[in-house]
């Protein structure tokens, strides 16, 4: 939801913020929380990723129910989903976090 921050082009040619109200209660809370319904599932590896080092970066938690929801959506795929979801991780991740490790421990 930090992310939900945006720029509205107004018609008489000035701009103005937008700022999601998830956005807000994000940092009200100090928690990362996730735009539901995850859009880019597919990413949903990376996305956890991003979450924890996000929450880390900024003292901020990470509530199990968000990292929940990640591996619901992961788990819910068929197996050759799940094998091309952690593909695709392994091309787009920034760091470790624990996210494969988490994978093996999850799904044997």
């Amino acid at each position: 939801a930090l992310s939900a921050i945006g720029v509205e082009h107004l018609p008489e040619g000035g701009w103005r913020a937008v700022i999601d109200p998830r956005a807000k209660e994000s940092v009200t809370l100090r928690e990362v929380h996730l735009l539901k319904p995850l859009v880019n599932w597919k990413y949903a590896l990376t996305t956890l990723e991003r979450a924890k080092r996000y929450s880390k970066e900024l003292g901020f938690t990470l509530p199990n129910t968000e990292k929940e929801e990640i591996w619901r959506v992961f788990s819910s795929q068929s197996k050759e989903m799940r094998m091309g979801m952690i593909e695709r991780y392994k091309r787009t991740r920034h760091g470790s976090y624990g996210i494969l490790e988490e994978v093996s421990y999850r799904f044997k």
